[in-house]
């Protein structure tokens, strides 16, 4: 059966995200304690006392012009392996459906973890709905490095919803962004600003691989973005992650990222083709 989760349920969720993720023991320990609610976010798959399948779902807005869309966002969606074949996932995942209409959820979004699991979700009613550009930023022209500060999440909430304007996009909370810096935090990164609010920036780090999972400027300054990012992080490798709009303008490759599943077609006429990043992916 479906239930959302309790508090005895950790170890169980613990292990899930360790079998089908390989999660570290301080990225667990830092979103379950910060990033959800247990009782909240979670769904469980209970079967034989047992809790082999889970999803979370966190809350966010969907917004264009004067519309906001309350979704929510699906995430760590996982069964464990041996009970695997058995369509656990796709019960659990109707379930939260039924469950997020019922509440006046306009759509769920989804970022498929891999390129084969694009077909597994839409066999489950699930769409590509935003593409994002990607790229290491080799083909960008010289630039003078801009200012870069570290800022917090209340501030980079609001210069990221100034620079997304009326754009159709995803908007997460203060909450929200706020795990996001913690989680940055953890990986050697952090939440920056460019030129006092100019453009902004999401930073992880993998051992010399600097991403960059969201990057928002105007076109003209993402190359004073990356030459204040190479200056700051010498000698790495980057990935840089941006909206359609302006990175296919600067040679970055794009493709779909997120996946939605919609309630009404005004969710559909208003998502689709929308920025969606910050995903905890």
């Amino acid at each position: 059966m479906i239930r959302t989760a309790r508090g005895e349920d950790l170890p169980a969720l613990m292990e899930l995200s360790r079998l089908c993720f390989g999660d570290s023991e301080e990225w667990l320990s830092l979103f379950y304690s910060k990033g959800v609610v247990l009782e909240r976010d979670c769904w469980v798959w209970e079967e034989e006392g047992k809790v082999p399948a889970m999803a979370f779902t966190l809350p966010c807005l969907w917004r264009k012009g004067g519309a906001a869309l309350p979704c929510i966002y699906l995430y760590s969606v996982a069964t464990h392996p041996q009970w695997r074949g058995r369509g656990l996932s796709t019960k659990l995942l109707e379930g939260i459906w039924q469950g997020a209409m019922a509440q006046g959820c306009q759509a769920a979004i989804l970022v498929p973890g891999e390129e084969s699991l694009f077909e597994f979700y839409r066999k489950r009613g699930y769409r590509v709905c935003s593409w994002l550009a990607f790229g290491d930023g080799g083909r960008l022209p010289e630039a003078e490095p801009l200012s870069v500060t570290s800022t917090n999440a209340v501030d980079y909430f609001t210069v990221r919803e100034r620079l997304l304007g009326n754009l159709s996009h995803c908007s997460w909370g203060r909450q929200a962004l706020a795990f996001q810096q913690e989680q940055s935090c953890l990986l050697g990164g952090g939440l920056y600003l460019f030129d006092g609010g100019a453009g902004c920036c999401v930073v992880e780090r993998w051992e010399n691989q600097v991403y960059c999972k969201e990057l928002l400027a105007p076109r003209e300054l993402v190359p004073g973005c990356r030459a204040a990012l190479a200056k700051m992080f010498p000698d790495s490798d980057f990935q840089f992650r941006l909206p359609i709009e302006t990175g296919e303008r600067l040679g970055f490759s794009c493709r779909p990222f997120a996946m939605a599943r919609y309630a009404s077609p005004l969710g559909e006429e208003i998502i689709v083709g929308g920025y969606f990043a910050l995903a905890l992916d």
